[in-house]
């Protein structure tokens, strides 16, 4: 995944065992994505878009945020 120039995301460690990668995008709305043991969460502000893909769709969720 690529980030914009300028973004420190961080990596927290969720109450559910989860890791959640969390930064601002460039207009200073939240994007969050945790990992789960079969699927990925994410949330991207800007988009008012949430959801759930399967953990094999790494790749392609990595691509749409990093756009």
């Amino acid at each position: 995944m690529t980030f914009p120039q300028g973004v420190k995301p961080s990596l927290f460690l969720t109450d559910e065992g989860w890791i959640e990668l969390c930064w601002s995008d460039p207009t200073g709305k939240a994007v969050q994505v945790e990992f789960r043991s079969a699927e990925i969460e994410f949330y991207v502000e800007a988009q008012e878009a949430e959801g759930l893909v399967p953990s094999i769709q790494v790749k392609d969720l990595a691509g749409r945020l990093s756009a």
